[in-house]
């Protein structure tokens, strides 16, 4: 009985205790407040994979409905704006990388008066998802750090939305005119802006939590440059393909001689194609105009007349330009009107003495369509020449199409 109660411990006194809980190590308020920023910064990385992947959404329902005269995406029952789809891409671009900036900062403020070890805050980087990982000691520059991913991320994003409204700003300068350029400018604005905070703050800010870390730059790396240069191009190049694959099935490159039927004022129906006519924007098909009697003519339907009284006894060549959707184009169009016609694309099709046979010209000529700014200086001077002698619509007093078109008239 004696040896089982020597093996019993005498409980610990008071002081004891104490002294056992100071020997415990507990996590610094610098550390919880460090690990908390490193936190945010990888819900910051699955914001960018998110928008990444909706801008990839977005750029694959554009492909498949392959129509720019659409105004919204659609998914499902809900319709989203294609105008500000690269607006709103800009705006959330510049906000996440205005909170990477924070985030860093203050990660670097609590890194210059903290006692937590160097090798310590390494490795709660390194915990992180890969894509946030974006600080490398050894500073190669391999596309399998998370820097690298963190190129591809945005790379990819920012080659979407230029992507986006370079398609939709020439294919809709093709088919409908330049008529507003004010959704284009405030893009290039904020694209401007957004290309001017990474410079002035998100580049410098990496920097210096990086130099906090390794005591070295943060070097790009060539590997990145390629990787981001690669895709970058490779995904704006996936919206123009569009525009120019697939114009045409016959050999010299041309739609015709054929004949062709009138669709509306400056649209045409060649050979199973939809062909836009290039330069001129038309009096919608249920357009009205207001004559000084005050009484109102359907001038709209009288223009989709006068384009089918024109191609109804002769043949049609056209040069298409850009592709505008599933078999639609944009396109120079000739009437065969026996002379020479051209045999493959080329300049002889835009030559001086084919101008009198230009269709498109002819319906300004004729009073019944408004050259835009990719039309040449000679329809505007046709337009003045129809104003002046009061031809075709013009005996009346005439809304532009594209006001019609916006006022929804």
């Amino acid at each position: 009985m004696s040896t089982e109660t020597e093996d019993i411990k005498p409980p610990e006194t008071e002081n004891e205790a104490e002294q056992t809980q100071r020997n415990i190590p507990s996590l610094s308020v610098q550390a919880n407040a460090i690990i908390r920023a490193i936190d945010a910064l990888g819900a910051l990385s699955w914001w960018s994979l998110g928008g990444m992947a909706l801008s990839l959404l977005f750029a694959a329902l554009m492909r498949l409905q392959r129509d720019i005269t659409l105004d919204y995406v659609y998914i499902g029952e809900y319709q989203i704006p294609t105008a500000f789809l690269p607006h709103l891409g800009v705006a959330f671009g510049i906000f996440v990388q205005w909170m990477l900036v924070t985030r860093v900062l203050h990660i670097c403020r609590v890194f210059e008066s903290t006692t937590v070890p160097v090798d310590s805050i390494r490795d709660m980087v390194r915990l992180n998802p890969p894509m946030i990982n974006l600080f490398e000691q050894s500073g190669t520059g391999q596309i399998s750090t998370g820097f690298g991913v963190f190129v591809a991320i945005w790379a990819v994003f920012y080659g979407n939305l230029i992507g986006i409204m370079v398609f939709l700003f020439v294919a809709r300068a093709t088919t409908l005119g330049v008529a507003h350029l004010t959704g284009p400018l405030v893009f290039v604005a904020l694209l401007a802006g957004n290309l001017y905070f990474a410079l002035r703050h998100l580049g410098p800010t990496l920097n210096k939590l990086h130099a906090l870390l390794y005591l070295l730059p943060l070097r790009f790396g060539r590997y990145h440059a390629i990787l981001g240069a690669l895709l970058f191009i490779a995904t704006i190049s996936y919206h123009l393909d569009p525009l120019l694959s697939d114009i045409v099935e016959q050999e010299n490159g041309l739609l015709g001689p054929v004949v062709a039927n009138a669709v509306d004022g400056d649209t045409l129906f060649v050979n199973g194609w939809e062909v836009d006519l290039l330069g001129i924007d038309a009096l919608e098909p249920n357009q009205t105009c207001l004559l000084a009697s005050g009484e109102r003519f359907d001038c709209g339907a009288e223009a989709t007349a006068h384009l089918q009284s024109l191609v109804q006894d002769t043949l049609v060549v056209c040069l298409p330009f850009v592709s505008t959707g599933d078999k639609s184009v944009a396109a120079l169009c000739l009437l065969d009107e026996g002379q020479p016609l051209p045999q493959e694309a080329g300049a002889s099709f835009v030559a001086p003495e084919q101008a009198p046979y230009n269709l498109a010209r002819r319906l300004v000529r004729d009073g019944y369509a408004i050259p835009m700014s990719l039309g040449p200086d000679e329809f505007k001077k046709d337009l003045e020449m129809a104003q002046r002698q009061r031809r075709g619509a013009w005996r009346a007093s005439v809304q532009p199409p594209w006001v019609y078109r916006v006022r929804g008239e």
